[in-house]
């Protein structure tokens, strides 16, 4: 490690809720060969609750974890006494990109020597089913949501340009292309192992099964079949979701 340095790489992730990035973070640390970290979906603390002190720390929830740490280096970095890492990923999940470059002076625990944004993007119409069975009353046109999720498009296609650099990951692609991945480890400095890929990180909290994706993760390719006479989600996926979708994914779901 530099001197001056904590963290080899900072990956900061911006995701929708069941948009697969907890799939794609999972699969990033189960390749990561020495030490990091992941901070998920965290909230930052005010001074009353700041176990330093200090206040404004983004603190990950339930779901966080160290990766190859001992339990006294897990323990030295939870109070502050920062220990070095190959990676210190967080995310943010169903935030504009703008609210993600907001949160990065919060999430900072250590310089890092090198930072990247990673932005997962699935295409609306899988999207839109997976939430729908999460959350099968819920309305989606109209909603903050779907305004994200328009964002997060723009984005990817850089016809905005708040985060960088950036890497902007084609969650369709990969699920169903190992040169893909490949490529994306390459990307973030990673070994390729695919190692992770057939998994379910939290079991339980996922629109499919584990047993289901550990078969054949491409089922979750498929969801959009369930939308076929849901008017109210057809409605909501307009014509500028249809067009940014068109424009990044390439890929409509066939006709009938």
């Amino acid at each position: 490690m530099s001197a001056g340095f904590v963290n080899r790489r900072e990956l900061r992730v911006l995701a929708m809720r069941r948009s697969g990035h907890h799939a794609v973070i999972h699969w990033i640390l189960s390749q990561l060969a020495g030490p990091g970290l992941f901070a998920n979906d965290g909230k930052v603390e005010d001074d009353r609750t700041s176990p330093d002190g200090r206040g404004g720390r983004l603190v990950g929830n339930r779901f966080s974890r160290y990766v190859n740490l001992t339990d006294d280096e897990a323990a030295r970095d939870r109070a502050g006494d920062w220990v070095a890492k190959d990676l210190y990923l967080w995310n943010a999940e169903d935030r504009t990109a703008e609210e993600l470059a907001e949160l990065a002076p919060a999430a900072a625990r250590g310089a890092s020597a090198e930072v990247t944004s990673l932005l997962v993007l699935r295409d609306p119409w899988n999207w839109a089913a997976s939430r729908r069975r999460a959350e099968p009353e819920r309305p989606l046109a109209g909603t903050p949501e779907l305004a994200a999720w328009k964002g997060h498009a723009r984005e990817a296609l850089r016809r905005t340009r708040h985060l960088e650099p950036l890497v902007a990951v084609d969650f369709r692609r990969w699920v169903a292309e190992e040169d893909y991945r490949r490529a994306l480890a390459a990307a973030l400095g990673l070994r390729f192992t695919d190692a992770g890929f057939r998994e379910v990180a939290l079991p339980g909290l996922s629109s499919f099964s584990t047993d289901e994706v550990r078969r054949d993760n491409a089922v979750v390719l498929d969801r959009y079949r369930e939308l076929a006479h849901d008017g109210e989600i057809q409605a909501a996926l307009d014509a500028e979701v249809r067009e940014l979708a068109a424009a990044f994914f390439g890929w409509r779901p066939p006709a009938g």
